[in-house]
């Protein structure tokens, strides 16, 4: 932006050719028009937008438990684009010139809190699944009011849900209705650990744990 050398009517305001005319605090102002990108779908272009979209497709259901799971990530920008610009550049596989979600890296919520061992998740029959984790923790790496928290990616439908507090951290099982799934449907579990009491708004790392990926199932 630059000052205005020429003599142009006082009210004066628009485009000159490639000028935009405006005024700042009462003086007028010359802006150049920026010029046109003549190719703007680039492959690396094209490629960006379909991670994107891909991700913003699993992401936008879960976005309020981003908030809680992503929320001591950054303070630069949103939970909901913390967790789109991470899954965007860890979650892919580009082996074999192809870029394709790997669910196994697919990440909701970042912290440093001390997770869950062993947990995996399993069909437990008529639409539902069956979480389950070591209960014990070790002194001072985790608390007995933790709770826990889950995400379902149905790939078959290309549905994704969350649930939150679901069971805590002692009971060691917990069971889920996929109410909206169908038998042979392939899903992909994860679980997360959060203390909502001492994080109530997702700002504090120290009491969210990242998200743990349990595996891929069948649901019957």
């Amino acid at each position: 932006m630059s000052k205005a050398k020429f003599n142009l009517p006082d009210n004066f305001r628009g485009k000159f050719g490639n000028l935009i005319i405006s005024s700042w605090k009462g003086r007028p102002y010359v802006k150049m028009k920026p010029e046109k990108i003549k190719d703007a779908r680039t492959p690396g272009q094209r490629a960006q937008r379909t991670k994107f979209a891909a991700i913003n497709h699993i992401l936008s259901p879960l976005s309020p438990f981003l908030r809680l799971g992503f929320g001591a990530y950054t303070q630069k920008i949103t939970a909901y684009n913390a967790a789109i610009s991470w899954n965007m550049k860890n979650a892919f596989d580009s082996t074999g010139g192809l870029t394709a979600i790997d669910y196994s890296r697919l990440q909701f919520s970042k912290g440093t809190y001390a997770s869950v061992e062993n947990a995996t998740c399993c069909p437990a029959g008529n639409l539902t699944i069956m979480l389950s984790w070591n209960p014990a923790h070790r002194p001072g790496e985790g608390r007995d009011d933790d709770r826990i928290f889950a995400v379902v990616v149905n790939e078959t439908l290309d549905e994704s849900n969350y649930f939150a507090e679901i069971a805590g951290r002692s009971s060691g099982v917990a069971v889920i209705h996929l109410a909206t799934a169908r038998p042979g449907d392939v899903i992909h579990c994860y679980l997360t650990v959060i203390n909502p009491a001492k994080t109530p708004a997702g700002k504090n790392r120290q009491f969210i744990a990242d998200s743990i990926y349990t595996g891929r199932i069948i649901i019957e």
